[in-house]
């Protein structure tokens, strides 16, 4: 058994794991203040948000740029989220530069791939965002 906060106002009760009630799944538990999640997180929260996209192709010498823009599948309420981005996936290597206040919006964020070598990258960028 395990205690369950079900609607998020500090309502706990009882419960077996991995049993549902009031139409939530008892899978993710509670222990010492922590929570343990049974399966992944949802993609497009109002508070939490996660994304992959392609990222633009570099040109082939070593500190070129572009720009790619991750677009929410829905917007924050506001641009007051925090993003972070990593490059996945390059033959050869590159990074992302830091992303600027000004890259975010409520709807998305510009994310800048640079390559560090004589070779265009192009890559898969995975951002996750939470609202502040």
């Amino acid at each position: 058994m395990q205690l369950i906060d079900h609607n998020g106002a500090g309502t706990f009760v009882t419960a077996a794991a991995n049993s549902t009630i009031g139409g939530y799944s008892t899978e993710n538990q509670f222990f010492n203040g922590l929570v343990s999640f049974g399966r992944g997180l949802a993609a497009d929260g109002n508070g939490f948000k996660h994304k992959r996209v392609t990222s633009c192709t570099t040109g082939a010498t070593a500190g070129n740029n572009c720009e790619t823009t991750v677009t929410w599948t829905t917007a924050f309420a506001d641009a007051n989220y925090t993003p972070v981005c990593t490059l996945l996936g390059t033959a050869t290597l590159g990074h992302l530069a830091a992303i600027s206040t000004s890259a975010v919006a409520a709807a998305s964020v510009r994310v800048q791939t640079v390559t560090d070598t004589n070779a265009a990258i192009t890559g898969t960028i995975n951002c996750i965002a939470v609202h502040d």
